[in-house]
């Protein structure tokens, strides 16, 4: 079980609410990326981890996982956890997919940012 699961700071409210901050002090779009990476983030969390996370808090404090896996089994953490974690299709396969779409995000951005100062 991930212990950092069962805190408040892993709900999609905490984030919603952070994202308004982050909108109050910068703007729409800073606030919009930030919570889409957070709610992928929360999204991986509640695919195939031992526990999942509390969708519902701070109504219910019940963790949601759609297909739970005990990929920390034997107490595995740390390098020998991301050994297991990349051996795994339907839990790799989704990171690929979204770190390929950050990479993609941040090379657009700079290249935008680039072309806009030239």
């Amino acid at each position: 079980m991930l212990s950092h699961h069962r805190f408040f700071t892993h709900t999609p409210i905490f984030f919603l609410i952070v994202s308004v901050i982050i909108w109050l002090i910068t703007n729409w779009k800073w606030a919009v990326m930030f919570l889409t990476v957070t709610l992928i983030h929360l999204l991986m969390d509640s695919w195939s981890t031992d526990d999942g996370i509390m969708w519902l808090w701070p109504y219910r404090t019940e963790q949601f996982s759609l297909f739970p896996m005990n990929v920390h089994a034997g107490g595995i953490f740390g390098l020998h956890f991301y050994a297991r974690y990349i051996q795994t299709p339907r839990l790799v396969l989704p990171e690929i997919i979204i770190v390929a779409a950050g990479a993609f995000a941040i090379i657009r951005l700079i290249i935008l940012r680039y072309w806009s100062t030239n």
